[in-house]
């Protein structure tokens, strides 16, 4: 604010000026009011008034604290830097979207509680984190840099914390949900880089260990072309990070290097049972504690050791194999029974806690091929000819199982859980999207809403539909027409829910019994009673529908 100064007796005839300065931070000095005006329109004198206020972080986090708490409890709490500015930026995240909205429409523009003049302003914004390797960042950065534009033209920001070791954070922060999902997926794309494929086909080295000197040239591609390539140890496949334009040449540049690889390679077959069996019983460690860790590996499958090295580490290899330099008895063990799979003699006996044997490959065949079904995850022993039954706890898959292969098994038993508990859990309803949410009751007042960290779609934990901004109830009744129509169509085509996961089912023929595909319940089709066993429902039919079919 400025004003003219009344004219007192005598004075000049020069006009002068009085500037009142309001909401100076703290830190500020009289030198440096001075030092930031240019020197021809400094002013002759500067003083400094009363304080309107003084900060004290502690009490005023506690007090905003406070009134973002009578929208729902906070997550995390975090306050920005506070020794530069008027203004301190803090971020709060609730455990529900819908508490984050209503704080900003209720709390945006309010008077701050501990100072008249200022006053608080909130907005609701999305933020995704990402963390990424720091030499992965070094070369995607560009990729990057190419749509921070189109994100400020939307209002997303885009930080990247400084580098933490080997890792950094960056973050995506929006106002518009959509927008930001969309910038998400396009910084998706750039972290997971390129399948590395030559005529259409991926590039793949099936060895499981790559020799040192082949490392190090491999460390000189990187290098030249400014790219990062990565190995998918599970896929035998490479992604390569960086400019795109230097992806086709570190392509060209890796087969190369895959070829000389595998054409190095010298194989040394187990074909004798004793052979095989010696390397599996510690002689192939006894051999590469010889020849060297990157230069030897296992092929069980093919039942053969791979050597990449020099005639001479073939020859040393070779050697020891023929010596059987690790002592091995063809002795059984006690106790040792056929696998009750291939119906063979146990090769790399498993040993089970119900007393049956199994070859440790058919075990492990075992285990994927349930583990990629598409019925409920449930891995049983099928010793005394299919009769055991025995349900094998995951702590003891996990103790006969490779790491890879573990993790499907895992996956796959959460899939089961999952579906289950229909009434409990739920997978977010985007196709391809993983994400599970807890259901919530429709009878709350505000229902819960479910953000995808994967997708970032919003969705109702109670109906399991997007309605943000009004209950189950009003989105049912603006819906209701659409409903009803729906429950005609199925109505005349024969269709039911699942009383249990609410799946859609249509009985073509057979008999009333029923069972779903997706929570296996049993199901009476007469009265959608449902039932944990096949037996029980039949039972109930012929109890109470006077058989099982009509």
């Amino acid at each position: 604010m400025a004003y003219p100064p009344t004219p007192q007796k005598n004075q000049a005839s020069e006009t002068s000026w009085l500037v009142k300065l309001t909401r100076l931070p703290e830190s500020v000095k009289e030198e440096d009011i001075i030092q930031a005006i240019p020197k021809l329109d400094r002013p002759r004198r500067v003083e400094m008034g009363e304080m309107s206020y003084v900060a004290d972080m502690e009490i005023d986090s506690t007090l905003i604290q406070s009134m973002l708490y009578e929208f729902g409890p906070l997550e995390k709490w975090e306050v920005s830097d506070t020794t530069k500015g008027v203004r301190v930026k803090a971020h709060a995240t609730f455990l529900e979207e819908s508490q984050a909205q209503l704080a900003a429409s209720n709390l945006n523009g309010k008077p701050l509680p501990f100072c008249d003049s200022g006053k608080l302003f909130v907005e609701a914004v999305t933020a995704v984190r990402f963390k990424v390797s720091t030499r992965v960042y070094d070369v995607i950065q560009q990729r990057i840099n190419a749509h921070k534009s189109s994100w400020d033209r939307q209002y997303i920001n885009f930080f990247a914390f400084p580098s933490r070791g080997f890792y950094r954070v960056l973050k995506l922060e929006g106002r518009d949900r959509e927008s930001v999902a969309k910038a998400k997926q396009d910084l998706d794309l750039i972290l997971t880089g390129e399948v590395m494929k030559l005529d259409g086909k991926a590039i793949l080295y099936p060895g499981s260990k790559i020799s040192r000197e082949s490392y190090q040239r491999l460390k000189v591609i990187e290098k030249e072309l400014g790219v990062v390539i990565i190995r998918d140890v599970q896929t035998s496949q490479f992604r390569v990070f960086g400019a795109e334009a230097r992806q086709t040449l570190a392509t060209k540049a890796l087969d190369r290097l895959i070829k000389e690889m595998i054409s190095a390679h010298r194989v040394i077959p187990l074909s004798q049972e004793h052979e095989f069996r010696w390397a599996v019983d510690g002689g192939f460690k006894a051999l590469e504690s010889r020849i060297g860790s990157d230069k030897a590996s296992f092929d069980r499958k093919s039942r053969c050791i791979i050597i990449q090295g020099s005639e001479s580490d073939f020859a040393r290899a070779k050697s020891i194999v023929a010596s059987k330099q690790k002592k091995f008895s063809m002795k059984p063990r006690e106790g040792e029974k056929d696998c009750p799979i291939c119906l063979c003699e146990a090769d790399e006996p498993i040993h089970t806690s119900c007393n049956h044997t199994y070859c440790g490959l058919c075990f492990i065949d075992m285990c994927e091929a349930q583990a990629s079904a598409p019925s409920l995850f449930c891995i049983t022993c099928t010793g005394n000819s299919g009769q055991c039954g025995h349900i094998f706890e995951l702590a003891e898959i996990r103790n006969f199982l490779l790491s890879e292969t573990f993790e499907d098994v895992l996956e796959a038993s959460f899939r089961s859980f999952v579906q289950r508990r229909p009434d409990q859990l739920r997978y977010c309803p985007t196709p391809d999207c993983s994400q599970v949410y807890r259901v919530a009751p429709e009878t709350k007042k505000q229902p819960t809403t479910f953000t995808c960290d994967k997708c970032l779609a919003s969705i109702c934990a109670a109906c399991h539909t997007s309605h943000p901004g009004v209950t189950c109830a009003q989105h049912q009744g603006d819906s209701s027409g659409d409903i009803q129509a729906l429950i005609k169509v199925k109505k005349e085509l024969g269709i039911q829910d699942c009383p249990r996961c609410e799946i859609p089912i249509e009985k073509t023929d057979g008999c009333n019994h029923m069972t779903c595909k997706v929570c296996s319940c049993h199901i009476c089709w007469v009265c959608l009673a449902t039932f944990d066993e096949a037996s029980v429902c039949y039972a109930h039919m012929r109890r109470l529908h006077g058989g099982i079919s009509t």
